[in-house]
């Protein structure tokens, strides 16, 4: 019998934690907000540090801005000009009706802030699919 240490450990515990397919709403075609704002995830990943996969989707906008971040981060993540690439939370779409999958660390809450660039654009936020992230 072989015992795993070190790095081949810390390999087969990520190996083994498990993946939870989601396709879940959590914020419904509404105005999504200017300034950072929490999305409790709770409801879906538990209260509970997770890693989430999310499809964000613009309603009708074309070149709009959002960016997501761990709650509680400080760091801005957002530029109104996607090619400055300020962080991996920030992405946009040039087409209308757009979407976009990132991956986002919530807190031991299971919650993350988002921010739009402009007041009054329609966004679709889903869970795409999450893992605890121990």
């Amino acid at each position: 019998m072989t015992i795993a240490t070190g790095e081949q450990a810390l390999a087969s515990d990520v190996i083994a934690q498990k993946v939870t397919v989601a396709e879940t709403e959590v914020f419904a075609s509404a105005a999504g907000p200017i300034a950072w704002t929490d999305i409790n995830l709770s409801a879906v990943v538990g209260v509970q540090s997770a890693v989430v996969l999310l499809k964000i989707a613009r309603i009708a906008v074309a070149n709009a801005v959002f960016a997501v971040r761990k709650n509680g981060d400080t760091e801005e993540y957002f530029t109104t000009n996607p090619t400055d690439g300020t962080g991996i939370g920030m992405a946009c779409s040039n087409t209308f009706n757009g979407y976009v999958v990132v991956m986002c660390a919530t807190d031991s809450n299971g919650v993350i802030e988002w921010k739009v660039e402009a007041a009054g654009t329609t966004w679709t936020v889903d869970i795409i699919a999450w893992w605890p992230a121990q």
